[in-house]
C-alpha cells in the first residue's frame, strides 16, 4: 500500500497439505531479578518479594487437513503475562479457522473463510516512576488503565486461475472493542475489500498486476466525544514486471489513493462539513540485474503516503498528569525512498550462503511524530501527533552476511547484519531545537548503529544458538521529557551513553522426530535498557517450551 515507506511486513498464507498436519506447544517462562539487586541492598528493585515472580505461560495448537475438495485449518492460541513492570500485566486468548473449498467442475475456482476472535484483558504501563528503586513499577503520578479487547475477524475470499491469469475477490470485516475502567473504550468496525488480477504474458517475458481497493473504518468512542469518525479509502494499483535481455528485470508501477473523512453524532446527523484529501498518485520502479552466477545489483525508488488516523487527530484521554491528545489539524505525511544494492552468493569448500550490502536514502515532508509535551499554562504533560515543521531525510546503509556450512559433523548456520543511519532535519531551525533534547541535527528517538548476530550450531539431536543484538544510544528525545525530574529520563542517558547489547542463548534437544524441547535464556547477562524513554525493558528471562509436530 501507500504506507510502506515505513516499512512492510510479509505475510504468506500457509494451506493445508495432502497429509494431516498437528502443531501444539506449550511454554512458560520466569523473569530473574533485576541487576542492581545484585549488589546488595543498593537500590532494590525487586517489588514482587513475597510474591510469585513475573512470568508468562501460554500454548499454541494448530491443525490442518485436506477432505476431497475441502482443506480446513483450524488453531488455538493463549498467553498470560505477569510483567516485570508493576502493575503490567496480559491475558489473551485467540481461536482461529481458515477453510477453502476448490470446485471440482471449475478447474481454478476456490472460495474461502478465514477468522480470528480475540479476548485479552491488560493493565499498562506507561512512564517508570524513575531511575532507582522504582524504575520497574508505574510513575506514581500515571492512573491504571485496565482494558478488556474483543476482536473479531471475517476474510472471505474467492480466486479463479487459469494457465496465465489469475484473479482474486478478497475481503475483510474487522471488528475491535475496547472497554476501560474509566469507560472511555473505543468500539470500531472496519471493512475492506480488493480486487486483484494478476496476468503472465510470456511472449513479453512480463507479468501484470493490477486491482482496486476500498475501505471504510468507523469508530465511536467517549474519546472522542459523542461523534462517529468513518474515514473512507479508494485506490487503484497496476505494476508490470518485466525481464529484459535475459538478465534484467524492470518492475514499474502505481498507485492512486483518496481518502474521505466525515463525523456525525451518535444519532447519525452530520456535524461537521464533508473533509476530504485531494487524490494522490504513488509512483515506484525497481530494477534488478544479474551480473554473475551468483551476483545480483538492484536499485528502487518509491512514493509513500500517509493519512492520519482517527486516533491521532480526535483521541483525548487523561492518564492522571499526562494527557494523550488529538490534533484535527494534522495533514497527511508523504515522502519518497531510493536504494541500490548489490547481493553475492558464495561456495566456500563446506559452506555456502551471501553477502548484501545496500545505500538508501528517504526523504519525509510534514513527517508524522508521537510528541512530548508540558503545556505551559496547566504544567500537565501530553503525549500528541504533529506535523513536523522542517522536512526530513534519512540516508544510510546496510550490510549482511548469511551462510551456512560444517565443521567436522556440526552443522553451523550463521546470520549477521549491522545498519548506519543519519537521520536528521533538512531546516534545523530554533523551533526545532527547542523541542529537542540535543542541539545535534538528528531526528528523535533513532539508534544510528543497530548490529544484529544469530549463530546456531546443530549436531544430531542437540543445538545451540547465541543471539546479539546491540543499539547506540538514543541522542536525542523531546525536550519535555527532561523537565520532569522525578523521571530521571536525564540522568538515566548520562549513565548509558554507549548504548546497550543484548545477549541471548538457547539449547534444544529433539528426543524423537515430532519432539522438540527448547530452553531459552533471554538477555542472559542481565543488562538494564531501555527502547523509548522512562520504558524499562525486561531483565533475565529463563524460558521452557516443549513443541510437538505430527
Amino acid at each position: 500500500g501507500s504506507s510502506a515507506l515505513n516499512g512492510i511486513i510479509n505475510v504468506r498464507t500457509g494451506f493445508a497439505k495432502s497429509d494431516p498436519v498437528t502443531k501444539a506447544s506449550v511454554f512458560g517462562s520466569v523473569y530473574g531479578t533485576p541487576r542492581n539487586n545484585e549488589q546488595e541492598g543498593e537500590n532494590p528493585k525487586k517489588w514482587w518479594d513475597g510474591e510469585a515472580p513475573p512470568n508468562t505461560l501460554g500454548g499454541s495448537f494448530n491443525h490442518s487437513r485436506k477432505m476431497g475438495q475441502h482443506d480446513l485449518i483450524v488453531g488455538a492460541y493463549y498467553y498470560k503475562d505477569k510483567s516485570w513492570r508493576a502493575p503490567q500485566y496480559e491475558e489473551r486468548g485467540r481461536l482461529n479457522l481458515g477453510y477453502r473449498f476448490r470446485h471440482k467442475k471449475i478447474d481454478g475456482l476456490s472460495m474461502g473463510l478465514n477468522g480470528i476472535l480475540q479476548l485479552a484483558e491488560s493493565a499498562s504501563f506507561f512512564l517508570w516512576d524513575g531511575v532507582g528503586p522504582n524504575s520497574y513499577q508505574l510513575w506514581e503520578d500515571l492512573n491504571v488503565t485496565l482494558n478488556e479487547r474483543f476482536q473479531l475477524i471475517l476474510d472471505p475470499s474467492i480466486t479463479y486461475a487459469t494457465t496465465n491469469v489469475t484473479h482474486k475477490l478478497r475481503a475483510r470485516y474487522f471488528k475491535s472493542n475496547n472497554k476501560t475502567n474509566d469507560g472511555q473504550g473505543i468500539n470500531t468496525d472496519q471493512i475492506f475489500s480488493e480486487y486483484q488480477m494478476s496476468a503472465r504474458i510470456p511472449s513479453l517475458a512480463s507479468t501484470l498486476t493490477a486491482g482496486m481497493v476500498y475501505g471504510k473504518a468507523k469508530t465511536q468512542s467517549d474519546l472522542y466525544g459523542a461523534r462517529i469518525f468513518s474515514i473512507d479509502n479508494a485506490a487503484a494499483y497496476i505494476q508490470t514486471e518485466t525481464k529484459l535481455f535475459e538478465k534484467l528485470t524492470v518492475a514499474l508501477g502505481g498507485r492512486y489513493e483518496y481518502n474521505i473523512e466525515n463525523d456525525a453524532d451518535t444519532l447519525g446527523v452530520k456535524v461537521d462539513s464533508l473533509r476530504e484529501t485531494s487524490g494522490r498518485l504513488v509512483p515506484r520502479i525497481g530494477l534488478n540485474y544479474q551480473a554473475g552466477k551468483a551476483t545480483f545489483f538492484r536499485a528502487s525508488y518509491g512514493q509513500g503516503y500517509r493519512y492520519p488516523t482517527i486516533a491521532e487527530q480526535r483521541v483525548t484521554t487523561g492518564l492522571g498528569l499526562i494527557d494523550i491528545l488529538g490534533n484535527p489539524d494534522l495533514t497527511p505525511e508523504t515522502g519518497w525512498s531510493a536504494e541500490l544494492g548489490l547481493m553475492q552468493g558464495f561456495a566456500i569448500s563446506k559452506w555456502k550462503g551471501y553477502i548484501d550490502v545496500s545505500g538508501f536514502l528517504t526523504e519525509y515532508q510534514k513527517m508524522m511524530e508521537f510528541t512530548f509535551g508540558i503545556d505551559p499554562s496547566t504544567f500537565r504533560g501530553f503525549f500528541r501527533t504533529e506535523n513536523i515543521s522542517s522536512d526530513t531525510q534519512i540516508y544510510g546503509a546496510e550490510a549482511t552476511v548469511a551462510g551456512t556450512g560444517k565443521i567436522g559433523e556440526v552443522n553451523v548456520g550463521i546470520l549477521t547484519g549491522y545498519t548506519y543511519i543519519v537521520p536528521k532535519y533538512k531546516d534545523f531551525n530554533e523551533l526545532i531545537m527547542e523541542e529537542n533534547s540535543s542541539d545535534k541535527n538528528i531526528l528523535k528517538y533513532r539508534f544510528q548503529h543497530n548490529v544484529k548476530l544469530d549463530v546456531q550450531a546443530d549436531y544430531k539431536k542437540f543445538s545451540l544458538g547465541y543471539s546479539f543484538r546491540y543499539n547506540s544510544a538514543m541522542e536525542n528525545i523531546d525536550a519535555a521529557f527532561m523537565d520532569i525530574r522525578s523521571l530521571e529520563v536525564e540522568k538515566w542517558m548520562t549513565a548509558n551513553p554507549d548504548g546497550d547489547a543484548i545477549n541471548d542463548i538457547r539449547l534444544i534437544f529433539r528426543p524423537a522426530k515430532s519432539h522438540q524441547i527448547s530452553f531459552l535464556v533471554n538477555n542472559f547477562l542481565n543488562n538494564e535498557y531501555v527502547l523509548r524513554p522512562a520504558l524499562i525493558e525486561a531483565p533475565r528471562q529463563f524460558l521452557l517450551k516443549y513443541n510437538l509436530d505430527l
